[in-house]
């Protein structure tokens, strides 16, 4: 493998968001550990919906407005548990997990 390829593989990985990005999402990937611990310390949907009205976030003031919510922090979820295991796994693991599954894969007779 070059350098240059190394180089890029062990640069810092940072979380971009695509320009089209809702405000929403925006709000609560910013705001995702604050939000992670009122929930846990049982704050309903219905807080964090007023305090994203509060943060000037327009959510809409309909009765869908909790569960489009509920659904792009499922979304903001899934994308922070990504970038977490991604962080944890180098390039030397992923090589490793890599021949490992290879190697499964032959002794199951599909390669």
């Amino acid at each position: 493998m070059s350098k240059g390829i190394d180089s890029l593989k062990m640069r810092p990985q940072r979380r971009m968001l695509a320009p089209k990005t809702g405000a929403l999402y925006r709000w609560l990937r910013t705001n995702v550990h604050e939000i992670k611990h009122a929930r846990r310390r049982g704050a309903s949907w219905s807080e964090i919906l007023m305090a994203a009205r509060k943060d000037s976030v327009d959510v809409g003031e309909d009765a869908n407005a909790r569960r489009i919510l509920q659904k792009t922090w499922a979304r903001v979820i899934r994308a922070e548990e990504k970038f977490q295991s991604s962080k944890r796994r180098t390039p030397e693991r992923r090589n490793q997990q890599a021949r490992t599954h290879r190697l499964t894969l032959c002794q199951a007779g599909y390669l």
